[in-house]
């Protein structure tokens, strides 16, 4: 086959030309050649290459794998044009066989020629990544046609195509807004959409678009107003067909427009291909190069892959794939960062979650990073304790991220992960990064152990396990034993919560204790008596030291944002008739303000809060839970919706309660007590609200506990059984369903 001289031929690509003669020479002399028979497979789909090929002589065509022989073909090339510049820049697989119609001959240049073709003639680069970029998005905007008009001339398609208009928004810029005039149709080639509906009770994002999806086509067709607004999630590129094209060619080609309407009618009958579900890019952040840090890195990474399929992305991964070191000091307009979103989306493509590592230092790396995050999370080291602020140097990193991670119209979620070492018995002084950064969440990890890294992974995924206790007084305890179940079933919880006795025993769990540690400490509380001081009622029936004492024993001066389990309570302001939620300070305070039954328990002061026990306006915080925990919730309720009986011939006279407390064995008075009348009264009001919140919960459980008196603390033993015993029931089945 007669080939044209290699130089002259090289010199005149447009990906060489102005080329200094040296680098051509070397190009010439390195570059390999390969003739090729009419009908061989030049590249196969899912296959990956670092070389790129023109065609020196003869015709290739681009055909979809699996596709009738009528529509595999997407495309013709022939002499000049490149082939793998696609996966050679951004590391893709092969989306597509190349296949040859004629014999002819490809000119080859390997990973290694090519670097040294860009360190004598910088502007190869960027033009090869110009075209691997340009090409990638005309096959995304290509396949999204193909799939949303089946069986559409595939000519038409490259048609379309071309008169398309590239439309660039940056990240929180709007495509259009709700209400206005349809005049366009869109396909997403790049980056990530929002769609966001506007009502009366506010805004609400509906879908989340990734590319190849289409915009805006239905509205076209019924030519009616926007329905929706959608915005850029990410800096997005979109392919715009003008209402005019788009009446043109159903002027034009009549079946173009049948395929259209068919599709809508697919959508519409929800037939249609559904959007694929926008995968989260959560982006890991050190602090500094502490070794500890680069360790718990690697723990957090494994428990993400196994609690939700993660990806892991480094910077050695992207560098591997484009074939370059990156420059730290590159600039954001540096075209070393286009082939980043595609890379990303690749991931993406295959995977619900993607995990960027974002290394230890400030540079243009973590800036690209953050510019892509939907999440950001710092692992960073506990601060000492004493100190009121984290290290000056480590503000300071966070204010850089901040800076680049800047959106107006949506704030990006910050989570910390708090790195402890192995021989950390309880963590310390979180309020000192909490106090000096703003975070949504923080969790605590321990090095070596996977409970506490796979916990945080979990909730980070929105894969978490969230448990909601009830108060209901002494019956609480109930709750002891649904936990034992948990424990015996492998079903962890990542995240607790309570009210009123649920709020104790729920801080007992979040401190890290076992259920027989729970048992035990339980059992020294009763013994201590707290709610049998009796005092004049003042304020309250019962004084407050005992009930003081027995909390500080338990709670010592444990702050809620040093447990090991993301914990919270629910208590009640008088002052402002308003809920509370305890998810930060004291914990002794949280469960004391959440226990404090309004008249006979004295009220808990706060600053300028009167705090009482939150079962007045929820009694079960399954919903608060559920936020939180981003997963599954369990409900455990051990309040009974009938508890409250009227007595047949009015109240008993005092005089016969106290002679039954004498006289044992004489038969109880079915009677409601003073107790149980303030404990009814307190949850007369969140008891209507209580059908909301069981229903917020994936599994409720109801221990048989309505034999039981609100103050039997005695009975212990059997209510701790009669709690296991409705767990294990409830839980077993419902484990193996997920």
């Amino acid at each position: 086959m007669q080939l044209p001289p290699p130089a002259d031929w090289i010199a005149g690509t447009a990906l060489l030309q102005g080329a200094p003669e040296a680098v051509i020479a070397d190009c010439a002399a390195r570059a390999g050649r390969r003739e090729f028979a009419a009908g061989d497979v030049l590249i196969r789909a899912g296959t990956r290459t670092a070389s790129i090929c023109f065609v020196l002589a003869g015709t290739v065509e681009v055909r979809l794998p699996g596709s009738a022989a009528a529509d595999a073909a997407i495309a013709q090339l022939g002499e000049g044009k490149v082939l793998g510049e696609i996966q050679a820049v951004t590391g893709h697989v092969a989306t597509a066989d190349v296949v040859a119609v004629t014999a002819g001959a490809l000119l080859e240049i390997d990973l290694a020629l090519r670097r040294d073709i860009a360190l004598g003639f910088p502007a190869f680069d960027e033009r090869l990544v110009w075209l691997a970029t340009r090409n990638l998005r005309t096959t995304v905007f290509q396949g999204a046609v193909r799939d949303l008009l089946r069986g559409c001339d595939p000519l038409l398609v490259e048609e379309l195509g071309a008169g398309a208009a590239e439309v660039v928004l940056e990240r929180g810029e709007e495509l259009f807004a709700q209400g206005e005039e349809a005049d366009a149709w869109y396909i997403l080639t790049s980056g990530r959409l929002a769609v966001v509906t506007s009502t009366d009770d506010g805004s609400r994002k509906i879908a989340e678009l990734m590319p190849g999806a289409s915009v805006g086509e239905m509205a076209i067709i019924a030519g009616e107003a926007r329905t929706a607004t959608v915005k850029a999630e990410r800096k997005a590129t979109l392919m715009r067909i003008s209402r005019a094209m788009f009446d043109r060619f159903a002027d034009q080609h009549p079946r173009f427009a049948r395929n259209v309407m068919s599709a809508v009618v697919r959508r519409l009958a929800g037939k249609a291909p559904s959007l694929r579900v926008a995968a989260r890019v959560l982006v890991v952040l050190r602090i500094s190069g502490h070794p500890m840090l680069d360790e718990a890195f690697r723990q957090l990474c494994a428990s993400l892959q196994g609690a939700g399929g993660a990806a892991i992305r480094t910077r050695t991964d992207f560098e591997s794939a484009v074939g370059y070191r990156i420059d730290p000091q590159a600039a954001e307009s540096h075209p070393v960062w286009m082939p980043f979103d595609v890379w990303l989306e690749e991931a993406q493509s295959a995977h619900s979650l993607v995990v960027v590592d974002g290394g230890n230092a400030d540079d243009a790396w973590r800036r690209e990073c953050l510019l892509q995050a939907d999440h950001c999370v710092w692992l960073v080291e506990p601060v000492a304790q004493g100190l009121a602020d984290p290290p000056p140097e480590a503000m300071a990193a966070l204010d850089a991220a901040r800076r680049w991670a800047k959106d107006d119209t949506q704030r990006l979620p910050w989570s910390l992960v708090i790195a402890h070492p192995a021989a950390t018995k309880a963590p310390r002084n979180t309020r000192a990064w909490l106090r000096g950064a703003e975070f949504d969440r923080h969790f605590h990890l321990r090095v070596h152990d996977v409970t506490t890294s796979d916990r945080a992974a979990r909730l980070l995924a929105g894969r978490g396990t969230g448990l909601a206790l009830s108060g209901g007084g002494a019956r609480g305890l109930a709750h002891v034993g649904v936990l034992k179940a948990c424990a015996e079933l492998g079903i962890a919880i990542d995240w607790i919560g309570g009210t009123s006795f649920g709020a104790i025993q729920a801080g007992m769990f979040a401190m890290g204790l076992s259920t027989d540690e729970m048992r035990t400490l339980n059992l020294e509380v009763i013994a201590q008596r707290p709610f049998q001081e009796y005092t004049l009622p003042i304020v309250a029936m019962v004084a407050s030291r005992r009930r003081d004492a027995s909390i500080h024993h338990s709670f010592g001066e444990t702050q809620i944002e040093d447990l090991w389990i993301p914990y919270l309570a629910v208590s009640t302001d008088l002052c402002s008739a308003q809920a509370v939620v305890h998810e930060s300070g004291s914990l002794g305070l949280a469960v004391s303000a959440s226990s404090s039954i309004p008249g006979v328990l004295v009220p808990v002061l706060d600053g300028e809060r009167i705090l009482v026990d939150g079962g007045i306006l929820n009694n079960l915080p399954s919903d608060l839970v559920k936020h939180r925990a981003g997963g599954r919730v369990i409900a455990v309720k051990v309040a009974p919706d009938d508890e409250l009986v009227a007595p047949e011939g009015g109240f008993a006279p005092a005089w016969k309660f106290v002679l039954r407390r004498l006289v044992p064995g004489m038969k109880p008075l079915r009677s409601p007590r003073l107790a149980d009348l303030i404990l009814r009264t307190l949850t007369v009001s969140s008891a209507s609200r209580m059908a909301q919140v069981t229903r917020e919960a994936d599994l409720l459980i109801e221990p048989d506990v309505a034999s039981f008196g609100m103050l039997q603390f005695h009975k212990i033993d059997e209510l701790i059984e009669r709690g296991y015993r409705a767990g294990l029931a409830a839980l077993r089945g419902w484990s193996e369903r997920r």
